[in-house]
């Protein structure tokens, strides 16, 4: 049966990115512990860092995530 990745959205729950699935709670909960940059979510995660990219920007564009840029890094937060 085919995933409705729409319906998955909006209903909050992982969506599958190709074989994995990145968990917004999850995500969100590490990030309000501390910021991380996409490579520390992706390794963290087990995807790679542009499934990574994708996701936190559907979740700023949510506003559940923020970002700040410290050199040439770019850490990302969840606001308290």
């Amino acid at each position: 049966m085919p995933v409705d990745i729409e319906t998955l959205e909006k209903e909050g729950k992982p969506v599958p990115i190709g074989r994995k699935a990145v968990d917004d709670d999850a995500v969100i909960e590490m990030l309000k512990q501390q910021a991380y940059t996409i490579k520390e979510l992706a390794d963290h995660f087990g995807v790679a860092r542009g499934t990574m990219y994708a996701h936190l920007k559907k979740l700023k564009e949510q506003g559940k995530v923020e970002a700040k840029k410290l050199g040439k890094e770019v850490y990302y937060y969840a606001p308290a």
